[in-house]
């Protein structure tokens, strides 16, 4: 019989730990407490990224181009990306922008001047305008026939200074394909013109945001899809395949830089070592957004074992709990082969 110390790892050999405990131990309220605090700190953390930045000025100068005016034709943009890439956070980084710009001119920022609102994969044309309604604190937002409640958000776009309209999780448009039954057809079919006939009333610019799926259900309604223009695009960059793949060494290394200024670790981490850089990017696939939650995780995780900073070990367990089951990655980079020192 094999005992369990002499089985190998399929994964390789794991790090070992510097500093800190091999395991947290959250039955300590220290612990809690100092989990909780770094939770806070790393949810505030945000890296400026060119293309994301990018993807932002692009919806800001469509949202300028519409200001103020009435034009012929109302078009809209399209974001279709892959899950995990960042397009919430971007399309958060648009309201925020904006109000600040707001504080920075001395003005009174407006929390409705950009409205984001997710779908769900319950999704009707009722839904839809009912939950853009709620984010603008309508309360009779579920009271209505759908002519009423879209004359309602037509009423409320001036009156509250909505300036845009920013739909995400919109992939779940297209739970009602071909081979589903009529009524999920019909569904699909009556939220999509729903969306085209916003645009054609010019209630607000409008911003549609989904994952991969998404960039279907564009294509599905054709109508639909030409007022939407070329898509806002976020692309994985990779070390060996992308020239501009050094945006992600500066990504991760102010990310660093900001787990250390933000009080999330006591000491900033190296991730500039060419097989921690390469490991990091490979786990989340060049994307950043990717990049973001596996790094704030690490620093969870390191900060649950009383750890200084975000170690190799931290890493690992993160890569085998978090992005492995979360089908990013189906190995392990920072654990070595067995017999390799």
């Amino acid at each position: 019989m094999i005992s369990m110390a002499s089985e190998k790892d399929p994964l390789g050999r794991m790090p070992r730990p510097l500093t800190g405990r091999f395991q947290a131990d959250y039955a300590d309220k220290a612990v809690q407490d100092r989990v909780a605090n770094v939770t806070i700190a790393v949810d505030g953390i945000w890296v400026t990224h060119r293309p994301q930045e990018a993807i932002v000025g692009r919806v800001l100068t469509y949202r300028l181009g519409n200001l103020g005016r009435v034009p012929k034709t109302m078009d809209g943009l399209c974001m279709g990306q892959q899950s995990q890439s960042a397009k919430s956070s971007t399309m958060e980084r648009v309201k925020q922008t904006l109000m600040q710009e707001a504080i920075d001119a001395g003005e009174e920022p407006n929390p409705f001047q950009t409205i984001i609102v997710g779908l769900d994969q319950k999704t009707s044309l009722k839904s839809v305008m009912q939950d853009v309604l709620i984010e603008m604190k309508d309360p009779d937002w579920d009271y209505g026939t759908e002519k009423q409640l879209k004359q309602r958000i037509k009423n409320f776009v001036p009156l509250l200074g909505v300036e845009l309209i920013i739909i995400d999780e919109c992939q779940h448009l297209g739970k009602g394909t071909k081979s589903d039954d009529d009524k999920a057809g019909v569904v699909f079919s009556d939220v999509t013109d729903a969306l085209k006939r916003l645009l054609d009333l010019k209630i607000a610019p409008i911003v549609l945001v989904g994952n991969e799926d998404a960039a279907v259900v564009f294509k599905r309604n054709q109508q639909l899809r030409v007022r939407l223009g070329l898509p806002l695009e976020l692309p994985a960059l990779r070390t060996a395949l992308d020239p501009e793949a050094i945006l992600l060494r500066d990504f991760i290394t102010a990310f660093a830089t900001q787990l250390k200024t933000s009080g999330a670790v006591a000491v900033e981490p190296n991730f500039t070592h060419e097989t921690i850089l390469d490991g990091i990017i490979e786990v989340a696939g060049g994307y950043v957004g990717r990049i973001a939650r596996f790094l704030k995780n690490a620093a969870i995780h390191a900060s649950a074992r009383d750890a200084v900073t975000v170690e190799p070990y931290d890493l690992s367990c993160v890569t085998r709990g978090y992005a492995i089951d979360s089908k990013w990655i189906t190995t392990d980079p920072f654990s070595k082969p067995h017999g390799k020192r």
